[in-house]
């Protein structure tokens, strides 16, 4: 994505072992096609690069982009963020769970132009609601993660703690729309109630 001249890689994470879900929360059907290809379609036309952090390398080979596998298994999204951001072409990144079908692509550029710097910038849907997984996080924040990492700590707000965060409050009305039960998938899938 070209925001304010940078380049910006984006990485959809599917590595999460889906407990609440109970299945591969990526590979679940959206308008006939798995949501994690309906979360790529909204990326693509936006950036250059774009990599999946997933523990199959496999699993996603249909989206014909690089799958990077955790450096260490079962640490979560902080390890999937730490080995993508490892070997992604650009400075700024934009994270995202495989389980946000509706990209809000201006918020994206919105996130991705105030990066300035700061090592993330991570919105917030009120008082104590990061959304750690819809954000931007710098090469900058490796360090840090590395370190959260190394202690044994396995939560994204805990490999940020000794970065430089600017936390964004979402605007009224806006939302960062997760699907993380099949009651969330259902609702999604069968729309607004009459």
């Amino acid at each position: 994505m070209q925001v304010a001249g940078l380049d910006a890689t984006a990485i959809i994470m599917a590595g999460g072992q889906s407990r609440r879900m109970g299945r591969d929360k990526g590979l679940l059907a959206v308008s006939g096609e798995p949501m994690i290809k309906r979360v790529f379609g909204q990326l693509r036309p936006h950036f250059r690069q774009i990599l999946v952090s997933a523990a199959d390398e496999g699993k996603y080979a249909f989206l014909g982009v690089r799958v990077v596998v955790d450096a260490e298994k079962g640490r979560g999204p902080l390890m999937g963020i730490a080995s993508s951001l490892r070997v992604s072409e650009n400075d700024l990144n934009f994270v995202v769970a495989c389980d946000i079908p509706e990209i809000d692509i201006d918020l994206v550029g919105e996130l991705l132009g105030q990066a300035g710097d700061y090592d993330a910038v991570i919105p917030t849907s009120g008082p104590k609601r990061p959304e750690p997984l819809f954000a931007v996080y710098s090469k900058a924040s490796l360090p840090a993660i590395e370190k959260a990492l190394s202690e044994g700590k396995n939560r994204v707000l805990d490999g940020v703690a000794g970065c430089r965060v600017k936390y964004v409050e979402l605007a009224e009305g806006r939302v960062i729309r997760n699907i993380n039960t099949i009651d969330d998938y259902n609702d999604f899938i069968d729309g607004p109630k009459r």
